[in-house]
């Protein structure tokens, strides 16, 4: 029963704890000096190891508690300034959230130290959703806008080409269609501007944008 006790103990233990213990035991095993020899290099390899990684830890630690004891003005700044966004412009909130992530870029771990404070940690992580969706829809228009034919390229390529950025067109235009079924009424409620996820939005821009390529693709095909 000592046996499968120590089992469960061992089991439970941390990795970092559970790792010095199968050293001991390595360790205790030693009972020759060829063994000690040729174990020597691998223990003390180990054990460098592991020290690295708890100071490594220990530092990173240290670090989070220095942050939440001395930039609780800053962040408690951050956090008003979130609260009180309101934009009418997606723009508007690429540009806040691009200099937000500057800002908290300077903690040393930004989740752990976040949950010290009243962080609106909702309204923060929609404004980057949108940030990023619509970064990513701008990027595929201007992709698409910029689309020539080379006339260089095999007919077949080009064809290819074009209808693998058609269809990466739709389902970025679907993504999109249900992202805004999901986040609408939220976006709204947190104040952030949702026309640019409307049809008449981005939308448009990306539809527009594909309509020569659609009418060069059929006449390719056909």
């Amino acid at each position: 029963s000592s046996v499968r006790a120590t089992g469960v103990t061992t089991q439970k233990a941390p990795a970092l704890v559970e790792f010095y213990h199968s050293l001991r035991k390595q360790e205790v095993k030693r009972d020759s000096p060829e063994s000690r020899n040729h174990l020597k290099p691998a223990a003390t390899s180990a054990h460098n190891s592991i020290v690295g990684e708890i100071q490594n830890r220990s530092a990173h630690l240290l670090a989070i508690k220095a942050d939440v004891q001395t930039k609780g003005e800053f962040i408690n700044d951050l956090i008003q300034k979130v609260l009180a966004a309101a934009y009418t412009d997606i723009e508007d909130v690429l540009k806040f959230v691009d200099w937000l992530d500057v800002e908290l870029s300077s903690l040393a771990d930004e989740r752990a130290v976040l949950k010290h404070f009243k962080w609106p940690e909702r309204k923060a992580d929609a404004m980057r959703e949108a940030a990023i969706e619509y970064r990513d829809l701008k990027l595929l228009e201007s992709e698409i806008s910029c689309y020539k034919d080379d006339t260089d390229i095999p007919c077949a390529a080009a064809l290819k080409k074009m209808a693998g950025l058609l269809d990466k067109s739709e389902r970025s235009i679907q993504q999109l269609i249900k992202l805004r079924n999901s986040v609408m009424r939220s976006y709204q409620e947190l104040k952030i501007p949702t026309d640019w996820m409307l049809d008449s939005g981005i939308v448009s821009k990306i539809k527009l944008a594909t309509e020569p390529h659609l009418h060069i693709s059929t006449v390719l095909s056909d």
